[in-house]
């Protein structure tokens, strides 16, 4: 599966390509809201996100963007050094760059409610 996903800061965008569709990519895009530590996504079309919440996570200088339902596996995958990864492409949604990016101190869950760290 391929994602890439481009925020500004009242809108965004997406391309995805599915699993099973080799071929072509779904586009979506919408306004955003940005709440305590997660990015709320407004979209047009309704086929790219299966939730339209992200949650921010702050690691250092990096930034990923993770669903709700991706947050144990991100945990896990910090805890194994699956995370923080050298490679532009991985599990989840990290910002343009940010692949080269040294991290620093703990990652920082934000989330709806309140951050907490890793």
């Amino acid at each position: 599966m391929d994602y890439d996903l481009a925020i500004g800061e009242t809108d965004w965008s997406s391309d995805f390509q599915p699993p099973k569709m080799p071929i072509g990519y779904e586009r979506n895009f919408g306004k955003l809201r940005r709440d305590e530590g997660a990015l709320q996504l407004m979209p047009v079309f309704d086929t790219s996100f299966p939730d339209n919440s992200v949650i921010v996570v702050r690691w250092g200088k990096r930034r990923y963007l993770l669903m709700e339902q991706e947050v144990s596996a991100f945990m896990e995958a910090v805890r194994t050094g699956e995370e923080p990864r050298s490679d532009m492409i991985g599990r989840f949604l990290l910002r343009h760059g940010d692949h080269v990016v040294p991290v620093s101190g703990q990652a920082q869950l934000g989330s709806l409610q309140n951050a907490t760290s890793l």
